[in-house]
């Protein structure tokens, strides 16, 4: 299994948002997409 160095302090989603912008995108539209499926 990869593993890859993350930023201290920021748990959770944010530390891989931080670590790579590009893949911000599609990491929120996960989020969004299973926070609104477990809303219904």
């Amino acid at each position: 299994m990869a593993h890859i160095q993350l930023p201290e302090g920021l748990p959770g989603i944010r530390g891989p948002m931080v670590l790579s912008p590009e893949t911000t995108k599609p990491l929120i539209a996960i989020f969004f997409i299973k926070y609104t499926i477990r809303l219904y």
